[in-house]
């Protein structure tokens, strides 16, 4: 099976089309993690077609956080000077919009709803107009 999901945030974005017209998008997507104390950075090359482009391309920007669902796809060419050169990227089948921060702590700020565990509890007793007569 090749399957691979990846996030981070996007560092570079390029739409471009093929011959028949179809939508290409083309995302450098990086993820930091840190290990002993350093930071260490990872870029894939994210490739989305058709439909899927049409929507990466319109909603997606550099530097927003994006996750994606996809294969693994090694390319293989020669340049004008006859080196060879090889790449791995991700051909991708799939995404999700990722809340940034901002949205985080924005969303966490104005919950009304206090939350224990991300449970909900009740601000009051919610059954002072329940009816009794339901049979079960």
């Amino acid at each position: 099976m090749n399957l691979v999901i990846f996030s981070g945030r996007i560092g570079q974005k390029k739409v471009s089309a093929t011959q028949a017209g179809e939508t290409v998008v083309n995302l450098r997507v990086a993820h930091s993690e840190r290990y002993k104390g350093e930071e260490h950075t990872t870029w894939k090359t994210c490739v989305f077609f058709g439909k899927r482009a049409d929507t990466v391309a319109q909603y997606f920007d550099v530097g927003d956080p994006i996750s994606v669902t996809g294969s693994l796809r090694d390319n293989e060419w020669t340049d004008k000077n006859g080196t060879k050169h090889t790449s791995t990227e991700i051909n991708c089948r799939d995404f999700e919009f990722m809340p940034t921060a901002k949205e985080k702590s924005a969303s966490q700020a104005s919950s009304d709803a206090p939350a224990m565990n991300g449970q909900y509890i009740p601000q009051s007793n919610d059954f002072d107009d329940f009816d009794d007569s339901t049979p079960f």
